[in-house]
């Protein structure tokens, strides 16, 4: 909301929200305390989300298969957006605005979703936790402990870097500390690096 309010934009501004997946530090906002109950933060937008991954933090039988603490955060954050009539379930690719287009990449959650930006010639993704660290470029089987699906989520981490080098689309992503390009390097990947380094999200 910070980082908003310094673009001179506001809540009731925003008409279109993206979830990449539903762990708890990528929902966490999408709700406030209100009296005494949760409502939804952005109240004009459509949220979007991967419809197996809707499904999958709304069952109580996706809920038993995750940690608590990322239970209770589907429990408090997602009802809400639904009771307001603000979720839309894509199943497919999806382009939600010229340019802008969601693309299915399971694994780290059943339902992860990238979305792929193009402008022109230039392009990127953002990648969410497809990638946890510039680490799973040089090492794309190294998996975290909440990975829901370690050889989906790895076989989903290479399609997507090397899609994102024959498309020469820069990569953006919700834990790396820098933005830039993967290549090719002593038969792996890495990431050179554009512009300045970003603060860790988290």
């Amino acid at each position: 909301m910070d980082s908003l309010a310094a673009a001179g934009i506001t809540a009731d501004q925003v008409d279109l929200v993206i979830i990449s997946h539903a762990h708890s530090d990528h929902i966490g906002g999408l709700t406030a305390a209100a009296g005494g109950r949760r409502v939804p933060v952005f109240t004009r937008a459509r949220h979007y989300f991967w419809r197996a991954e809707w499904d999958f933090w709304t069952s109580g039988q996706g809920l038993a298969q995750v940690p608590e603490e990322l239970a209770d955060a589907a429990r408090t954050h997602l009802p809400p957006v639904h009771r307001a009539g603000l979720v839309e379930l894509v199943s497919g690719e999806t382009e939600v605005l010229p340019g802008v287009r969601l693309l299915p990449a399971p694994g780290h959650p059943p339902g992860h979703l990238v979305v792929a930006l193009t402008s022109g010639r230039d392009g990127a993704f953002y990648l969410g936790d497809a990638i946890i660290d510039e680490a799973n470029l040089a090492h794309p089987d190294w998996v975290t402990v909440i990975e829901w699906n370690p050889p989906m989520a790895i076989a989903t981490r290479t399609a997507l870097i090397d899609k994102a080098i024959a498309e020469n689309r820069l990569l953006i992503a919700f834990h790396l500390a820098a933005r830039g390009y993967a290549e090719r390097a002593d038969g792996n990947y890495r990431l050179r690096h554009v512009g300045a380094q970003v603060p860790a999200a988290g």
